[in-house]
């Protein structure tokens, strides 16, 4: 088993043209466990990822690029099984079930969750179609009572001729327990209390935005 899980497969992207290998947290005390990892890491959660696995006490250790054999695998995966016997004493035998949990939801934040609703074919075909124009998309999150889930409106200008009116395109609502969005309406709307919030997140970078 390979002990890194991320939220959502789009957010990993491993580019094998390098071979090249990462570590981090490498200087994680003695008492951590030792896991290996391989493959490129999502280095903008990686301050995430460090912080949970330590709070479950280990750290992962990248040993090896996007080129690995079968065989490499095997041998990792075999340290990794003893490596995580002192976590299965501890939390039991389902413990990586109930660690990927609480991974997921941490990393269910806007900016880590945004890739999700950017590679939407509908979301895709509209920001497209402004980007004709010169536009383009942003997304409003608004966390929902159910823990790491938010609603989500795709947000932009609508031109009516010579004006433009600032409006949501579709709502989507995101979850940690699934990683593709859930339509909600692609009724056009205007008058919401969210689309005088002046923050979303630009779908360049997946940062916090000021909208102008």
């Amino acid at each position: 088993m390979r002990y890194i899980l991320l939220f959502a497969g789009v957010l990993f992207f491993c580019n094998c043209r390098t071979p090249n290998t990462f570590t981090h947290n490498t200087n994680a005390s003695d008492t951590l466990i030792r896991f290996n990892t391989w493959g490129l890491p999502y280095f903008k959660a990686l301050g995430i990822i460090d912080s949970v696995n330590s709070k479950w006490g280990f750290y992962e250790d990248n040993v090896m690029g996007c080129i690995v054999t079968k065989a490499e695998i095997d041998s990792l995966t075999r340290d990794n099984e003893i490596a995580a016997r002192p976590l299965v004493a501890r939390y039991g035998s389902n413990w990586h079930k109930k660690y990927s949990k609480e991974l997921h939801i941490a990393l269910a934040t806007p900016g880590l969750m945004t890739p999700s609703i950017y590679f939407n074919e509908e979301v895709t075909k509209k920001r497209e179609e402004l980007q004709l124009v010169g536009d383009t998309l942003f997304y409003h999150f608004k966390r929902t009572r159910a823990i790491g889930t938010y609603n989500v409106d795709v947000v932009g200008w609508q031109r009516q001729g010579t004006e433009k009116k600032w409006v949501s395109y579709y709502r989507y609502r995101l979850s940690y327990k699934k990683p593709i969005p859930k339509l909600i309406t692609r009724k056009i709307r205007t008058d919401t209390v969210y689309l005088h919030n002046n923050i979303y997140f630009s779908e360049d970078s997946f940062d916090a935005y000021l909208r102008d």
